[in-house]
């Protein structure tokens, strides 16, 4: 379990202790990877794998990846999160605490994402993009068999499709000076 873990899973915790103090309700979201459009003036968290891959595709025309990338991810768009949101809010008797876990419809390696990303950029900016990752260890076998499942319906298919984001968010980024 690593720190990052522990420290989310901390903040669950003071969250549910406040509300029940509080007789709040909470509404706790445990998302894997969340896509959506930034607000590119205010936006700060490119080195989450949904935007950096095609910021990198972009502006240096590579993606390298700092781990073999078997790891899977679950891809979720913004408009299911506010789904949720949105449908626990409506609920008649709010309960006090609730930790959901949103799932979208794509689950992919990192390194598959990453060639979608390439593919999708190349076509976009018309020039070749590379993806360059180191080759898998054996320690990266365990988490290649990760699949992520939820009680939980989302809307089917999502609003926002990853391929649809990625190609807007590549043309956005084309079209923008440079983030910090």
């Amino acid at each position: 379990v690593s720190n990052y873990a522990i420290g989310h899973f901390a903040a669950e915790r003071v969250m549910a202790r406040m509300c029940g103090a509080r007789q709040r309700p909470c509404l706790v979201l445990r998302p894997n990877a969340v896509f959506g459009m930034p607000d590119l003036t205010s936006f700060r968290r490119w080195q989450l794998i949904p935007f950096s891959f095609p910021r990198a595709a972009v502006e240096t025309g590579k993606i390298v990846l700092k781990t073999s990338g078997v790891q899977r991810r679950n891809f979720v768009g913004t408009p299911t999160i506010g789904e949720m949101i949105c449908n626990f809010l409506a609920q008649e008797d709010i309960p006090r605490f609730t930790l959901l876990n949103p799932v979208g419809t794509t689950n992919q390696s990192i390194v598959d994402f990453a060639r979608q990303v390439a593919v999708i950029a190349g076509k976009v900016l018309q020039r070749p993009i590379h993806v360059e990752a180191p080759l898998p260890q054996p320690s990266d076998l365990a988490a290649a068999s990760v699949f992520y499942r939820s009680s939980v319906v989302s809307v089917q298919p999502e609003p926002l499709s990853l391929d649809a984001f990625v190609r807007q968010f590549i043309v956005l980024l084309s079209q923008s000076p440079q983030q910090e």
